[in-house]
């Protein structure tokens, strides 16, 4: 964590070792080996995001889903992964996940409002880490060691970012032109969180006057996925009885609300009629994912009572006898069935299905 210099290399050194930190990819390593969780976000270029959509209301502050497809949730502080991202997207900038994971709690100061409230709420605010956005501030401090959801509307245009959020880092560039950047930066002490600033914040959560803040806008169906999961969702509709027009409607709506970048229309209704008229063919209607959960009496037999999903107990399962596995490989690969090999580029994934290949030719 970024609050531990035993673990992680300090920043300091790595900025006495000649770090550039008006590199993204110099900059996204440097913050990784200080502990910070590290993902790649769109850039941006004349004003627009790179992610394509002209009318993208997070250019340049979402991740990149096929680099990221579970959002922030798929920060890292893996060197040779930021490596390979930023050579496929030279431009990215730069997002660091905030909360436990990185030992991290951000106040994001949005224009001379928000700073003002702030400086009359804690006074003069101390020398932590402390960076530029497009047109405020972020001020970041050590975890306090206790969960803090990122909240909005803290005090006027002020924001914490903490648990299941990420904030946008330096040198990123803000859609409006603007780069991000260190006013003090992370050579610097990263200071403890203000007792006020907490203090601040339950009150504000007591009263009713914060809300939990959802931040990562582009956590949705992504490019390769759409098609596939709108038809889903629309034939499910069709087994709870939907008529074609509900289907198109509903299918609409999920695709402006969460597909990023969503399908044009006529690709939508496509997806709408063929969810409706398609037969009703058993193989394909019943599996559990395309069932309305009803509730049912727990099961012994595979979770499914008639057509009604029904869970088994952990006490059931506990008792059930672990079928026997015939191996043609001793742990990995048994027979008639299907193994997943997965590791980091460069492990030897390739050259064990060479010599397992050999071995049972």
């Amino acid at each position: 964590m970024a609050t531990s210099n035993a673990e992680h290399l300090n920043i300091e050194a790595v900025n006495n070792a000649g770090t550039d930190f008006t590199n993204p990819l110099s900059a996204a390593i440097a913050y990784a080996m200080n502990g910070l969780f590290i993902l790649p976000l769109y850039g941006t270029n004349d004003g627009q995001c790179g992610c394509g959509r002209s009318a993208c209301k997070a250019a340049g502050k979402h991740p990149i889903p096929d680099l990221t497809p579970h959002g922030f949730k798929d920060a890292t502080l893996d060197v040779s992964m930021l490596k390979h991202w930023w050579a496929r997207y030279p431009d990215a900038n730069i997002g660091i996940r905030t909360g436990n994971e990185s030992g991290i709690l951000v106040v994001d100061i949005d224009g001379q409002r928000g700073y003002d409230a702030l400086h009359d709420a804690l006074g003069v605010l101390p020398d932590t880490w402390h960076s530029t956005t497009g047109k405020g501030h972020h001020f970041m401090f050590r975890y306090p060691g206790h969960a803090i959801r990122s909240a909005t509307g803290v005090i006027p245009e002020v924001d914490i970012r903490a648990d299941g959020a990420y904030i946008v880092a330096p040198p990123s560039k803000h859609k409006n032109g603007p780069v991000y950047r260190w006013v003090v930066g992370p050579s610097a002490p990263l200071l403890e969180c203000p007792d006020g600033l907490l203090q601040i914040l339950t009150d504000a959560r007591s009263t009713g006057k914060v809300h939990d803040r959802h931040v990562d806008p582009i956590e949705g169906i992504v490019e390769g996925q759409r098609n596939s999961t709108l038809f889903a969702f629309g034939r499910r509709m069709k087994c709870m009885g939907a008529t074609s027009e509900t289907i198109l409607a509903a299918i609409r709506e999920q695709n402006r609300a969460l597909c990023q970048p969503p399908l044009d229309d006529n690709e939508v209704t496509r997806l709408a009629q063929n969810a409706f008229s398609l037969a009703d063919n058993g193989d394909f209607v019943s599996p559990i994912s395309l069932l309305p959960f009803r509730s049912a009496l727990p099961s012994t037999s595979g979770g499914l009572v008639g057509n009604d999903f029904a869970p088994i107990s952990v006490a059931e399962l506990l008792r059930q006898a672990d079928e026997k596995t015939n191996w043609v490989f001793q742990d990995y690969l048994p027979v008639g069935g299907l193994i997943l090999l997965a590791a980091k580029p460069k492990m030897g994934k390739t050259t064990l299905v060479y010599h397992l290949v050999a071995h049972i030719a």
